[in-house]
């Protein structure tokens, strides 16, 4: 029995609003978890469309506190962070503080502003960005591109935590017992 992604389920059905734990429920393989940062419900919900849709586990945060609280009990590969969040902080403060409490956490900026000075999303940490008015096409590729990111990172972790003492460093490990 061959597991299906959501996508073949939901393929043709754009307009159903099925959630995340539909899914699962159904024994469908979820491709990672994100979590969409937005205090526009309408993009909330067009967003966990297009995703789950994709065959991704959507959570979704209004602002900085509910990502912060979604962030410390999920375990989420990718924030897709609105820059500009009006409530209780801004996407780019969200951004540093994922990088030092969620390193294992990718993060975009879905930005109205086009011009988005590098230096802000180095110093954030972030893997993308994607402008506003969203196109889906963009959007999954920028957020495919860092799940790789984020699984390669991980998985050269991994292997460094494997390695015998010295050998990431050029020396091998029989040298030091000689």
């Amino acid at each position: 029995f061959k597991q299906k992604t959501a996508y073949e389920i939901y393929q043709c059905d754009w307009s159903s609003d099925v959630c995340s734990s539909d899914l699962r429920m159904m024994n469908v393989r979820m491709l990672g978890s994100v979590l969409v940062v937005d205090d526009s419900v309408d993009i909330q919900r067009l967003l966990r469309l297009w995703l789950t849709a994709a065959g991704y586990e959507v959570f979704v945060a209004a602002d900085v506190d509910e990502a912060m609280r979604t962030l410390g009990t999920q375990t989420i590969e990718v924030a897709l962070c609105d820059v500009h969040l009006p409530s209780n902080g801004e996407g780019i403060e969200l951004a540093g503080w994922i990088a030092r409490q969620c390193p294992r956490t990718q993060v975009i900026f879905a930005t109205a502003v086009d011009d988005l000075d590098p230096r802000v999303t180095l110093r954030s940490h972030v893997s993308a960005y994607v402008t506003k008015p969203l196109v889906r096409t963009d959007l999954l590729a920028a957020l495919n591109q860092a799940m790789r990111e984020l699984r390669l990172r991980l998985a050269q972790s991994t292997r460094r935590r494997q390695l015998p003492a010295g050998a990431d460093k050029g020396v091998r490990s029989e040298e030091h017992t000689s």
